[in-house]
């Protein structure tokens, strides 16, 4: 006796169910065939709508995934080394980003000792600026560029050393020939930084504090801010009337509310809103603010923002320090910051109508641990990069290139593996179209038919 029920050919009884529904659409001819075209039909129909359902969380297709290379090169005093190399548009690349939010300064293209001349075309000033802008635009990388920005590090002479109304035209001017010039590859302006936290940035010494005539630290003096920003629109428009500028708020400046640190303003005219969020920046003291829960308010923030104003905003800056540098907040660190990006990126993505992209602060350190910063007196500022100042990748570095990847859609694949399971079907069920044609065509043929 065979074993376990087993036939005399050694299949099992479970072997033989199977072999005789496979051989069923052959041998019962023309009704297994049209059973067959339906279940073909069947399948054609519902494998898009089984890719769809298996589809999960996935970020607009549009959506800026991008990066801070926020000082690009050098600044004696300020900066060590720049941000920008010669292998970085493949670096980003590599990692999946789309977009680079970069300063285009003053000081670069307009020294001190050379103040209101407008560099001309063939000035050698602009070839670092055309190398990077080419090198990342070659790679296909949006482009975002902060022009005007009135920061210690980026400035050329403040309003104070040459008066408002000089300090307004010339800002004009050169912000004028900086879009003209690059018009075909940038289409995304940020008009100077943190607007609405000017006082702020003066009371920490991110710009001069003067004690004459003092812009900064009353932005509202004599119309000054108004004024500034009403002839950036105008020129960046007078430039490339296609262009979009953006308008960047400062958002949870570390306790502002309270110290005064930012204010409510808001430009008259703008493109686009922009957000910076920095509300854990100065946490310092006890009890200290998880990664996870600095994360999700700054989401929060942004979010409530973008409702109050009816519109989309890109969150233009946010970043969470990977040192303590002598400050007692252990989630400082490489992990802390690797799970700030994570939950950032989980966060803003469960938000795509209020939400429309990501810049993380910023791409690389540029000094050493130990590094006296003279941008004011916040050391910690050396380490928000994801990348550091020796060229290693942080932790949070690749996991922001792995978020990337598990929320950029990826619906072109699925149509392709659609349509080549469509044509497989298809061709199933022509062969076995062919295969019963030619049984029934023997079967007319053979002595036993007649």
């Amino acid at each position: 006796m065979s074993p376990r029920g087993s036939d005399c050919t050694g299949k099992t009884r479970a072997d033989a169910e199977v072999f005789s529904l496979i051989r069923a659409p052959i041998a019962h001819g023309a009704s297994r065939l049209k059973g067959l075209g339906l279940v073909v039909l069947a399948l054609v129909v519902l494998a898009p709508m089984q890719i769809g359902f298996a589809q999960e969380k996935k970020a607009p297709e549009n959506y800026m995934w991008g990066i801070n290379v926020f000082h690009p090169f050098a600044v004696p005093g300020y900066h060590q080394i720049g941000e920008f190399g010669f292998d970085t548009p493949d670096v980003l690349s590599a990692n999946h980003l789309t977009w680079v939010r970069f300063n285009i300064k003053w000081r670069d293209l307009m020294p001190p000792d050379r103040w209101g001349v407008i560099p001309a075309s063939n000035d050698p000033v602009w070839q670092p600026y055309d190398a990077m802008v080419d090198g990342l635009a070659r790679k296909g990388i949006g482009l975002l560029a902060v022009v005007a920005c009135g920061q210690v590090d980026m400035i050329s002479k403040n309003p104070a050393d040459v008066g408002a109304d000089e300090y307004i035209k010339v800002a004009g001017q050169l912000t004028k020939a900086i879009v003209a010039r690059y018009k075909d590859r940038i289409h995304y302006w940020a008009l100077e930084n943190e607007v609405n936290a000017w006082a702020g940035h003066a009371s920490i010494l991110f710009r001069f504090r003067k004690t004459t005539d003092p812009y900064w630290l009353n932005p509202s003096l004599n119309g000054f801010r108004d004024r500034l920003m009403e002839t950036l629109y105008s020129n960046v428009k007078a430039a490339d009337k296609d262009a979009k500028t953006v308008a960047p708020i400062h958002f949870g400046a570390w306790a502002g509310e309270i110290v005064g640190f930012h204010d409510n303003y808001i430009p008259r005219n703008y493109d686009v809103l922009g957000v910076t969020l920095y509300s854990d920046y100065m946490n310092i003291f006890p009890p200290y603010l998880t990664p996870e829960q600095v994360a999700s308010e700054y989401v929060s923030k942004a979010t409530k923002f973008s409702a109050a104003n009816g519109r989309p905003v890109i969150v233009l800056e946010t970043g969470f320090p990977s040192n303590q540098y002598g400050y007692s907040n252990s989630y400082w660190s490489d992990e802390g910051q690797q799970r700030f990006v994570s939950t950032f990126v989980d966060a803003a993505i469960d938000h795509p109508d209020a939400i429309q992209g990501t810049f993380f602060y910023r791409f690389r350190d540029t000094n050493p641990a130990g590094f006296s910063v003279t941008i004011g007196s916040q050391p910690q500022e050396d380490f928000f990069g994801l990348v550091d100042f020796a060229g290693r990748m942080k932790p949070s570095w690749l996991a922001y290139g792995q978020k990337i990847i598990e929320y950029t859609p990826s619906k072109g694949v699925e149509s392709y593996i659609y349509y080549i399971i469509a044509v497989i079907l298809i061709a199933i069920t022509i062969v076995g179209v062919l295969v019963v044609r030619g049984r029934r065509k023997r079967r007319r043929t053979s002595p036993s038919y007649q």
